[in-house]
């Protein structure tokens, strides 16, 4: 299994920077920094179910994607973090929309936009233990969950500014 594996640049849709989509790998110690595509993972791809451990991500997520796990997601994050933006819709710090995954210990920061979280994105029904986010998200979003959401937090916070804001791509400079 990947361990200290790193993944630089460009990340397109539906990908994910260690594994692909559909993936059900293990990831220990990775981290990915660049642009993260629509629906796509800083570790895992759309629709993963792995395991990402002492994981981040650093840079640019695109929409329904996530700083670890992509879209449609169902794998566990523990002790992950992303530091980033959000440029697009929907998306979320460690897992993208619809995701229905776990994340334990988990943070995320920068600038999520519209409808997204700062853990789970948009549409998402997962579980957060111990988490937080210190994130600007846009209207509609949440501090953990994103919009339309129905998920769980335990021991959970942000310290977020939410609503009336649309990042835009000064916001990275």
């Amino acid at each position: 299994f990947p361990s200290h594996d790193i993944a630089k640049g460009i990340i397109g849709s539906n990908a994910g920077g260690i594994f692909g989509s559909d993936s059900s790998g293990t990831a220990t110690n990775c981290y990915s920094e660049g642009i993260i595509g629509s629906f796509s993972g800083g570790v895992f791809g759309f629709n993963s179910l792995g395991t990402a451990t002492y994981c981040y991500s650093e840079g640019i997520i695109g929409s329904d994607a996530g700083g670890i796990f992509g879209s449609n997601s169902s794998g566990n994050a523990t002790n992950c973090h992303s530091i980033g933006n959000a440029s697009s819709n929907n998306a979320g710090g460690i897992f993208g929309s619809q995701s229905s995954g776990k994340a334990t210990n988990c943070y995320s920061t920068g600038i999520i936009g519209v409808s997204g979280g700062g853990i789970f994105g948009f549409l998402s029904t997962g579980t957060a233990n111990n988490c937080y986010s210190t994130n600007t998200i846009g209207n509609y979003g949440g501090g953990i969950f994103g919009s339309q959401s129905s998920g769980n937090a335990n021991n959970c916070y942000s310290t977020n500014t939410i609503g009336n804001y649309l990042p835009s791509y000064r916001d990275w400079e």
